[in-house]
């Protein structure tokens, strides 16, 4: 959709260790091969391609694979959206970023409709207390350091 309105789109690759996946996406985007969690990478990554809008769409968000591997969940959850905000403090960087959290933050069950910004926080899996501390860093960081970013609550 971004290619075809005519925007240059790049994006990491999941894992150091493994290869690159998304062979579906179209042949102008450049996907590098790093992980959230490489923050030298990332900085370099950001200091070539120099992006205007960045989409944070990396995490571990399955409830299943929180428990298996707790410190990994923290890990790229929390500490990938701590290298992101930090690496692009860069003055010339100064991106617009669409932090991506997720409703599991504020709903207990699938069933639950209705949220607004007045929804109570309910911290009932791995994966929702590790976003809901990437939505209190995203503050702090939009507040305390001025970085231009907006939320999205996705849905699983």
């Amino acid at each position: 959709m971004l290619n075809a309105k005519g925007c240059e789109v790049t994006g990491l690759g999941f894992s150091i260790d493994k290869p690159v996946q998304g062979q579906d996406l179209p042949e102008n985007v450049e996907v590098f091969r790093t992980a959230i969690r490489d923050y030298e990478g990332l900085c370099m990554i950001l200091a070539e391609t120099r992006p205007g809008h960045t989409d944070h769409l990396a995490a571990i968000a399955h409830v299943v694979s929180s428990f298996k591997d707790p410190r990994l969940t923290y890990n790229v959850n929390v500490g990938g959206t701590l290298n992101l905000f930090e690496a692009v403090q860069e003055p010339e960087l100064r991106p617009r970023i669409v932090h991506v959290s997720t409703v599991h933050v504020y709903r207990s069950s699938q069933t639950e409709t209705g949220l607004d910004e007045s929804a109570p926080v309910r911290l009932l899996t791995l994966d929702a207390t590790s976003k809901f501390m990437c939505e209190a860093l995203a503050t702090q960081y939009a507040k305390g350091f001025g970085l231009d970013i907006c939320g999205y609550l996705g849905r699983d």
